[in-house]
């Protein structure tokens, strides 16, 4: 079924849960502060959508958000997403300006912000201790990064073609990744959970 056009996410039902409108040419913008209570898993990824996007007034039941691979822009409010979300996917868009991550819910698990045009300073020290996944590569980010105080649990972090400054020290890196792959990418590293014994690494001019 070819299923195209605007959404308006206002007159969704008030009782439902799940909404997934994925990989088809909707356009237009999409408007996420009058969704429904009971909302708690939100898809529209890889779609035409275009715009601002505002998170400030998110259900507070949504437990995953997934707004990948469109054409959303402007820059992005992280500070006041509802405590129940795990997962939040922006990816592949075109965000800008800098990003806030010392206020995110606590139980967030994923957090992909790769590929848009985010830059500025990151700050790592305070990130959730639940997170799991943080993507953060192909941006702008620059200045230097302290890896030394990431969430223990922390199994995935993508850092690559940034421009971050010339190198990274990987001495304090959490023990579920320590022995991860690390590899050099154009200004930045990603880490995985598979066997190394790599405890610096230079990043290429």
């Amino acid at each position: 079924m070819d299923l195209r056009g605007s959404v308006d996410l206002q007159w969704l039902p008030a009782a439902v849960g799940t909404v997934c409108l994925t990989r088809s040419p909707f356009a237009g913008t999409v408007d996420v502060t009058h969704l429904p209570a009971s909302l708690t898993l939100l898809l529209l990824f890889e779609n035409e959508f275009t715009g601002t996007i505002d998170l400030s007034d998110l259900p507070s039941r949504m437990e995953n958000l997934y707004l990948n691979t469109d054409k959303f822009r402007g820059s992005l409010e992280l500070r006041k997403l509802p405590a129940s979300l795990h997962e939040l996917l922006v990816h592949a868009n075109k965000f800008t300006g800098s990003v806030c991550l010392a206020e995110l819910p606590a139980g967030l698990d994923w957090l992909n912000l790769a590929s848009n045009h985010f830059s500025g300073s990151l700050d790592l020290r305070n990130l959730p201790a639940n997170l799991r996944r943080l993507h953060l590569q192909r941006n702008h980010f620059s200045g230097a990064l302290d890896v030394s105080r990431l969430p223990r649990g922390l199994m995935e972090l993508c850092l690559s073609e940034n421009r971050f400054a010339a190198s990274i020290d990987l001495e304090g890196l959490p023990e579920s990744i320590k022995q991860g792959i690390v590899e050099c990418q154009s200004r930045g590293l990603d880490v995985y959970p598979f066997k190394t014994n790599k405890r610096r690494m230079y990043q290429e001019p």
